[in-house]
């Protein structure tokens, strides 16, 4: 939530195509809803604390898997060392040297 932002009123209309909250939004969201995003900026009654949200929920769930991942491999870090000391191997014989 500390993504800086102008100060807008609420029932103000907002320029989505300036705003920071907006454009990572985007990185995230399909074309319909960057559309339906922008159309609430415009319209006004849309605080940036509400995009922020939005944003944040976006972020979550993309992000969900990969730290689904990292939880199971913290959980296995003799698993990780063997994946490690196996690429360093490999690394050294595709290279012919020591690393």
């Amino acid at each position: 939530m500390g993504i800086k932002t102008d100060s807008t009123p609420v029932d103000q209309p907002k320029n989505p195509d300036t705003d920071t909250v907006f454009s990572l939004y985007s990185l995230f969201a399909s074309d319909d809803e960057k559309a339906a995003l922008a159309a609430r900026y415009r319209a006004g009654g849309m605080g940036y604390g509400d995009a922020k949200k939005m944003l944040l929920q976006k972020v979550t769930t993309f992000f969900a898997p990969y730290r689904q991942k990292r939880a199971e491999l913290l959980a296995k870090p003799d698993y990780v060392e063997d994946v490690l000391r196996e690429g360093a191997a490999r690394a050294r014989r595709l290279h012919g040297r020591r690393c």
